[in-house]
């Protein structure tokens, strides 16, 4: 059982990446600016540059020199979205709170700090997007997918695969070292473990823009989500993320 529900201000936001030069800067700037809105928050963003060939650092770096609270680690090697996600999560902080957001800005700065918000008083804080406004190419495959997580794992929740979530970092500490997904599906992996843990949760509706220049594919990154999910269930996902991870990044940016 987690640890209640930390009530300090302070949350380190992690930012997966990987060859997201073309998209990055303008949703982090964008993020920065709303959290120079909200100093009583304590919000600090650390970039995890996830085997990226393109200029991705080159963006990222260029936002650190006017923004104190952003910093970057680098993988040269791809460690997938979920490896992303937990390897900045043990990262070295003090935050009493842990999120991410996807790079790509799909959801507004407002709805981050809101959901950040609302955390308080819970252990997790999940998105909830906004699926009237998707596209039906989208809306489907969501719909599927979420069948496909009540099915195997019964959890009771709107939408799983939201970018933008928020843990306490009590929680986080005990899960850790549980997980076992570092792709794609690793939200629902969290969510599963929390629940396990006892922790409490809070769903909170957000505005949401579908973005263009996604690497994931309908067919092939769901295939790999739906499959991923299967082997979880049957408990063959293999070693502990951690212990798949290197031990330390190929470099990083602390400010």
């Amino acid at each position: 059982m987690p640890s209640p529900a930390d009530t300090r201000c302070g949350v380190l936001v992690v930012v997966p990446a990987k060859n997201e030069a073309a998209r990055i800067g303008p949703a982090l700037e964008a993020y920065l600016v709303e959290a120079a809105l909200r100093p009583q928050m304590g919000a600090k963003f650390l970039v995890v540059l996830n085997g990226c060939t393109d200029r991705t650092q080159d963006v990222v770096e260029t936002l650190t020199r006017r923004h104190r609270n952003l910093n970057w680690v680098r993988y040269d090697d791809p460690i997938g979205k979920g490896g992303a996600v937990l390897a900045g999560f043990r990262e070295p902080s003090d935050e009493p709170w842990l999120a991410f957001v996807d790079a790509d800005g799909a959801t507004p700065p407002a709805d981050l700090f809101r959901l950040l918000e609302r955390a308080q008083g819970f252990n997790a804080a999940i998105a909830v997007r906004d699926m009237s406004s998707r596209p039906l190419g989208r809306r489907i495959p969501s719909f599927i997918f979420n069948l496909w997580v009540r099915f195997l794992f019964w959890l009771p929740f709107a939408d799983t695969q939201c970018g933008a979530k928020v843990f306490c970092r009590h929680l986080i500490a005990a899960i850790l070292p549980r997980m076992r997904l570092s792709g794609m599906a690793f939200d629902v992996e969290l969510l599963v473990r929390a629940r396990a843990l006892g922790a409490k949760f809070h769903q909170e509706p957000i505005a949401w823009s579908d973005r263009s220049g996604s690497g994931v594919r309908i067919f092939s990154t769901g295939g790999r989500m739906f499959m991923d999910l299967f082997r979880l269930r049957l408990g063959l996902t293999g070693r502990p993320v951690l212990e798949r991870l290197p031990a330390q990044p190929d470099a990083r940016h602390v400010s």
